[in-house]
């Protein structure tokens, strides 16, 4: 699926995601800062500009209108330390990728999107010793691809200050 296919994806409708095979996964990309990160493509609803921020804590960018549905607007480069929120906040209609998480939809404020890249098992290396402290909570894990390594960011952990994880291809259902 190619960042146009996505974009024409419905959005806050069940729908089951392709299923890959159980040695691979697909992660959608998306830039913050100028790394790339994956996140479950079973999760990804759609990718759109937010509009109409309003400011709130540090990480949380407020609260914003996703086609009539209330959302959370999430900043991943302040959640993942890379930028500060004073520097975060300068853009007005900043990108976003719609996801779902536990029933609950939430705008994940990011600086560009990627295709989907499909991961084998056998190329996580997991989390490095260089991440800084909270990328590496922020991440379940690390793969090599030929595009450089892509790390793979934890919805719970972002989202909702969950716990730690350790590197696993979770099943997409």
């Amino acid at each position: 699926m190619n960042r146009a296919e996505l974009l024409r994806r419905p959005t806050l409708e069940a729908r089951p995601a392709p299923r890959a095979p159980a040695s691979s996964e697909q992660f959608f990309t998306v830039l913050i800062g100028r790394e790339r990160f994956g996140l479950p493509i079973g999760s990804v609803r759609t990718v759109f500009r937010a509009q109409a921020i309003v400011l709130a804590p540090p990480w949380v960018r407020g609260l914003i209108n996703l086609r009539g549905h209330i959302v959370t607007a999430i900043s991943l480069s302040v959640r993942l330390g890379l930028a500060s929120p004073a520097a975060d906040s300068r853009e007005a209609n900043p990108l976003a990728v719609g996801v779902e998480i536990e029933g609950d939809t939430f705008a994940l404020i990011v600086d560009g999107v990627g295709d989907v890249a499909e991961i084998s098992a056998a190329d996580s290396i997991g989390r490095p010793a260089g991440m800084t402290p909270m990328a590496r909570r922020m991440t379940t894990c690390v793969y090599i691809t030929p595009a450089g390594i892509l790390p793979i960011i934890d919805l719970h952990a972002a989202v909702f200050n969950a716990p730690e994880r350790d590197c696993e291809i979770e099943s997409i259902s």
